[in-house]
């Protein structure tokens, strides 16, 4: 559907909006982007409370992983720190949702 709005649409998207953190990296879909000039801008890049890797039976916690705590370890930083150093390195925008509760 992406590919066919491209070559329908008469003004150019600037941005596309996708699912993207570390387990879920978009790779096809980053470089289609970005040969295109669309910066991909992930949401909720340090996890959501619905997201697949939240589910306790599909047990992965993105700010829990060990190999996240290993580098955030080696440098200093938490794995949420990481996490959001590695969306910049792909020049990736990126926002955090709060769940209304904690705020």
């Amino acid at each position: 559907m992406y590919v066919i709005l491209l070559f329908l649409l008469q003004i150019k998207p600037v941005t596309n909006q996708v699912e993207l953190h570390p387990f879920f990296v978009q790779e096809k879909l980053r470089e289609f982007s970005s040969a295109r000039g669309v910066v991909l801008t992930g949401y909720s890049p340090l996890g959501a409370a619905h997201g697949l890797w939240a589910r306790p039976d599909k047990a992965k916690n993105l700010l829990r992983d060990p190999r996240l705590e290993a580098i955030g370890e080696k440098y200093g930083k938490g794995a949420a720190q990481v996490v959001l150093r590695w969306m910049v390195s792909l020049w990736a925008a990126f926002f955090i949702a709060v769940d209304r509760q904690c705020s």
